[in-house]
């Protein structure tokens, strides 16, 4: 009587449920999604390669002559000095250093390069996705079977209390 009470309050859990639970909660679904969210940036970022790049910069420098160091290098290769050479003494004197600019890169000629990037990062996309639903396939395997396994025993459990009623009505 006390198992029968029990019973009516526990959870039923369907199949379907179990399946979709099992890939939301997994923590390697979960690593495995990020991958292919990972390959999906590169896709993009890959198409913005056929864009210009455009670099932006400025610099103050204050201090004494032998002092102002100015950027030597900047990002896309500019090379650019806002500085003065240094004496062959030290001096006090203060000076006063700026460099601003603006370039831009576009590479017109890439000679296939950027499209072969983008094929790439394409596959490796699609390779992720196709490695993520295998992985999501094989729960959902081993989840099917856990829960087959549940109602297989739920089921024998039954069994073996009725015989067991049958056994104590004979008994009696």
């Amino acid at each position: 009587m006390f198992l029968c009470s029990l019973n009516g309050y526990a959870q039923v859990l369907h199949l379907d449920n179990a399946l979709q639970r099992s890939a939301e909660n997994y923590d390697r679904i979960k690593s495995k999604k990020s991958i292919v969210s990972a390959f999906e940036q590169n896709t993009v970022f890959q198409k913005q390669q056929y864009l210009p790049d455009v670099t932006l910069a400025a610099q103050q420098s204050f201090g004494t002559i032998n002092m102002v160091h100015g950027s030597m290098y900047a990002y896309g290769g500019l090379a650019s000095a806002s500085t003065s050479l240094p004496l062959a003494e030290q001096n006090w004197n203060a000076a006063f250093g700026s460099l601003y600019f603006a370039n831009v890169n576009w590479n017109l000629f890439t000679f296939g390069r950027i499209k072969n990037e983008v094929k790439l990062g394409q596959s490796k996309e699609k390779t992720a996705i196709a490695d993520l639903e295998q992985k999501i396939f094989q729960l959902q395997v081993k989840t099917s079977a856990a829960y087959l396994n549940l109602l297989a025993r739920q089921r024998i459990q039954y069994v073996q209390e009725k015989k067991l009623e049958r056994a104590q009505v004979f008994l009696k």
